[in-house]
């Protein structure tokens, strides 16, 4: 007899083989789910586990995408390092300090300084450039005030009427002009909001041997497809970051969740 058991309290997993002399095998399985969510009771935050562009090391060629945070400041960051053949992880984003630094020839990538970067250049990107989403009556608008219905508006900044803007919606694209320590909304040192709980996904062109059910036309079809990563923050935001870069592509914003994005903006801020 065998027994595989998983913690109590989150997700049980039993299985179990039990020999029936030399011919008989019974296998039981049996799971337990968890109890409900409840903040107060979990720990401060999490990081979620390195993702790998590859598993398969031996072409020495595969990047790693480590996801960080500050705890009290919440800013949040994806880190590119170098995998070597043997495992072995590497990168220039320093991360010794209370912020990431890149050092020498800026080989790898960190989602903060890119995000950083992106605002120094134009300090308008938020409204100029950035691409931010979400849906409205059932298909994918501008996270735009004039594109949100009017429940929808009334659900994100009920002070705003309909001809707008709406301050909020603006710095939840990542305007800082009503930021204030005194007053206004929550100061950030990066729009990139904390990763915690959330593991990073990498998605690239598919390169499975498969054959069957026409997958290898596909995948042929998709071969050219450029290699994204995708991260949920606590911004409010999926971000999908260009894995080659760590530029942001675009960020999606679920529809239910504008009524909430609010509490991210307040003064003090509660995590």
């Amino acid at each position: 007899m065998k027994f595989l058991k998983l913690h109590p309290g989150k997700r049980t997993l039993q299985w179990a083989w039990h020999a029936t002399g030399t011919v008989g095998l019974a296998l039981s399985l049996s799971a337990q789910g968890a109890a409900p969510f409840d903040p107060s009771f979990q720990p401060l935050g999490y990081i979620a586990p390195i993702v790998l562009s590859d598993s398969d090391l031996s072409s020495g060629a595969v990047s790693a995408y480590r996801p960080w945070f500050e705890n009290g400041a919440w800013q949040g960051d994806i880190i590119q390092y170098d995998v070597s053949s043997t495992g072995a992880l590497s990168s220039t984003v320093n991360v010794s300090g209370a912020s990431p630094v890149n050092t020498g020839d800026e080989a790898n990538w960190s989602a903060l300084l890119q995000l950083k970067a992106a605002e120094e250049a134009d300090a308008g990107f938020w409204t100029n450039t950035r691409k931010i989403i979400t849906r409205a009556d059932g298909a994918q608008v501008p996270f735009r005030w004039a594109s949100l219905t009017a429940a929808q508006q009334a659900a994100l900044d009920p002070t705003t009427d309909a001809a707008g803007p709406s301050d909020l919606l603006d710095w939840v694209r990542g305007d800082r002009s009503n930021e204030s320590v005194s007053g206004g909304f929550r100061v950030r040192l990066n729009l990139l909001g904390d990763i915690v709980h959330a593991n990073p996904v990498y998605v690239g062109a598919p390169d499975d041997g498969y054959e069957a059910n026409d997958y290898a036309e596909w995948a042929d079809d998709l071969s050219s497809r450029a290699p994204r990563l995708y991260a949920g923050a606590n911004d409010g935001m999926l971000h999908v970051f260009d894995a080659a870069t760590g530029d942001e592509v675009y960020a999606y914003i679920p529809s239910m969740l504008l009524g909430k994005l609010s509490y991210l903006a307040t003064r003090p801020y509660a995590h």
